[in-house]
C-alpha cells in the first residue's frame, strides 16, 4: 500500500516538475524571440566583447565607439573595424556560436546583417537543453525532490528577465549564470559518483567557465574549488582535489602570467578609485581610514568620487592607490566593522536593482523598461521595505545552520541537502564580498547579480526538501 502511494506521489512530483520546467523554458524563449527586441542597452561595456569579434552596430547614425544606453540594437555588421582591445571571456563560446549561426542563416535568407536575437537564441538553447538534461538526470536517478527543485528554479529564477535580459546582448553575465548553474549541478553529479575524479567533468567545466566569465567571479570559482577539494580529501578521493584546485586557480594563474587579460591597468585603476572613493565618502572617520589603507591625506580628494571623474583621471589624483591591494582593502573593512555594515546594507538594498533600470531594455524605446511586456519578480521585491531584505538575508544564513545542527543531533552527521544549503549560503556572501571589493558602491547592483539567483536556489531547495520530507514522513506513519 505504501509503495503504491509513494509511486503516485513521485508521478505527481514528476508531472509538476515537468510543468514548471516547460513554463520556465517558455518564458526564456518568449523574451528572446520577442518583438520589439528585449535586452539591455549598451552602456559601453559591451564593446569589450564586441571587439573580440569585430562586430558592431550596423546603423550609420550610431557611434560604434560609444555606448548606446537608451535602447538595445537589433542589427550588427562584421564589415566595420574598431581599433580597441578585446577582453576575453567564456562568454565568447556563446557569442561565437551565435555569430556563426547568424552567418548560416544569412546564407539561406540572403541577409547580410547579424541579428542580436540569433545570439540570444543560442544562449536560450544552451540553457534550455542543460535544464532538460539536468531534469532527466534527476528523473533517471529517482531524485524527485531535486527534480522538482530544478523545475522550480528554472521557472522562477533562470527564466526571469533579471537573467534573460542579458541574452540579447554582448554582456558577460549570462556565462556567469550558466556556468554557476553547471557547477552547482556538477557538485551533485560528483557526490553521486562518490567524489571520484571521473564524475567531476561537469563541475570542472563549470568552474572554468565561471572563473573565465569575468574577473569579478574568480573568487567565487576559487571558493567552490577550494571547499570541494577539501571535502573530497575527507572522502578519501585524493585525485579529485588537484583537478578541482587547478580549474579553480587557472583563470588567476593565466591572468598573473599575462596569458589572460580580462581587463587593463586603466580599468583596475578606475575600480580602485571607485572602491576607495565609496569607502571615504561614507566613512565617519576618513582620516583613520586613510591610515588603514596606507594612503596620504591628499587622497581625501577622491571621497565620494568615482574613477570616471574627468578631473581625477586628468590629474591622476591619489596615484598611491595604484599599489593598494585587495588584501589592504579587506583589512581596512575588518578594522572598520561599521563601514563594512554600511556596504553590506547597500548591497542587500541593491537586490531591488536585479533588473538593472539604468539602461533601456526595449528596442526603439527611450530608457523603456521590460515590465511593460514581461513580468519579473523584481516588481514584488521592490515593494518590500529594506528591513525585509535584511531579515531575509539573516534567515538565509540561520535556516541552513539550524538544519545542519538538527541533522547532527538526529543522525550524527550533516545530510547532503544540509551541506548543499550551507555551501549556497557561503557562495552568496562570497558574491557580496567580491562585488564590494570590485568597485565599491559603483555598479553594485550589477556586481551582485549572482546573489539573487543563489538566494532563490537556497529558498527553493529548503522548501522543496522540507515539503518532500514532511509528505513522505507522514506516509511512513500511516498503517499499511
Amino acid at each position: 500500500m505504501k509503495t503504491t502511494m509513494d509511486s503516485r506521489s513521485n508521478q505527481l512530483i514528476t508531472l509538476l516538475a515537468c510543468l514548471l520546467l516547460f513554463i520556465g523554458i517558455g518564458r526564456i524563449f518568449s523574451l528572446v524571440m520577442h518583438n520589439p527586441v528585449l535586452g539591455y542597452a549598451n552602456n559601453y561595456d559591451m564593446i569589450r566583447l564586441q571587439a573580440c569579434h569585430q562586430i558592431w552596430p550596423s546603423d550609420r547614425i550610431v557611434n560604434i565607439t560609444a555606448g548606446t544606453p537608451a535602447a538595445p540594437l537589433r542589427r550588427y555588421t562584421l564589415d566595420k573595424h574598431v581599433d580597441t582591445p578585446c577582453f576575453p571571456s567564456s562568454e565568447l563560446l556563446f557569442t561565437s556560436i551565435g555569430i556563426e549561426a547568424g552567418k548560416l542563416k544569412n546564407h539561406v535568407t540572403g541577409e547580410v546583417l547579424i541579428s542580436i536575437k540569433t545570439i540570444g537564441l543560442v544562449r536560450a538553447i544552451f540553457l534550455a537543453m542543460t535544464a532538460m538534461l539536468i531534469s532527466l538526470y534527476f528523473y533517471k536517478r529517482q531524485m524527485y525532490a531535486a527534480l522538482l527543485a530544478n523545475g522550480l528554479i528554472v521557472a522562477v529564477a533562470l527564466s526571469d528577465p533579471g537573467i534573460t535580459l542579458y541574452f540579447n546582448t554582448f554582456y558577460t553575465e549570462f556565462s556567469a549564470v550558466y556556468f554557476l548553474y553547471l557547477a552547482l549541478f556538477g557538485i551533485i553529479v560528483l557526490a553521486a559518483g562518490r567524489w571520484h575524479v571521473s564524475s567531476s567533468v561537469l563541475l570542472l567545466l563549470g568552474l572554468l567557465g565561471l572563473g573565465f566569465s569575468k574577473p569579478l567571479h574568480m573568487p567565487l570559482a576559487l571558493c567552490i574549488g577550494i571547499l570541494l577539494a577539501v571535502y573530497s580529501v575527507t572522502q578519501r578521493e585524493w585525485k579529485t582535489a588537484p583537478a578541482l584546485l587547478l580549474c579553480a586557480f587557472m583563470p588567476i594563474l593565466l591572468q598573473a602570467s599575462g596569458h589572460f587579460e580580462p581587463r587593463n591597468d586603466s580599468m583596475i585603476r578606475v575600480n580602485k578609485v571607485n572602491l576607495a572613493g565609496s569607502m571615504l565618502g561614507i566613512s565617519n572617520e576618513p582620516e583613520r581610514l586613510l591610515t588603514d589603507l596606507g594612503l596620504p591625506d591628499t587622497c581625501k580628494a577622491i571621497a565620494g568620487k568615482n574613477g570616471y571623474d574627468q578631473d581625477i583621471q586628468r590629474n591622476n589624483v591619489c596615484p598611491e592607490l595604484n599599489k593598494t591591494s585587495n588584501l589592504t582593502f579587506t583589512s581596512a573593512f575588518i578594522k572598520n566593522p561599521s563601514l563594512l555594515a554600511k556596504f553590506i546594507k547597500a548591497a542587500l538594498q541593491q537586490q531591488k536593482n536585479w533588473v538593472f533600470d539604468l539602461y533601456g531594455q526595449v528596442e526603439h524605446g527611450r530608457f523603456e523598461l521590460v515590465n511593460r511586456y514581461k513580468r519579473t519578480m523584481i516588481d514584488a521585491i521592490r515593494i518590500l521595505p529594506d528591513a525585509a531584505l535584511y531579515w531575509l538575508a539573516i534567515f538565509s544564513i540561520l535556516l541552513p545552520i539550524l538544519t545542519a545542527v538538527k541533522d547532527k543531533l538526529s543522525n550524527g552527521k550533516i545530510s547532503a541537502a544540509g551541506s548543499y544549503l550551507l555551501l549556497l549560503v557561503v557562495l552568496q556572501w562570497v558574491v557580496v564580498g567580491a562585488a564590494i571589493l570590485e568597485s565599491g558602491l559603483m555598479g553594485l547592483g550589477k556586481n551582485i547579480h549572482l546573489y539573487t539567483p543563489l538566494l532563490i536556489c537556497e529558498a527553493v531547495l529548503f522548501l522543496v526538501f522540507a515539503m518532500c520530507k514532511f509528505i513522505f514522513h507522514k506516509k511512513a506513519e500511516q498503517p499499511i
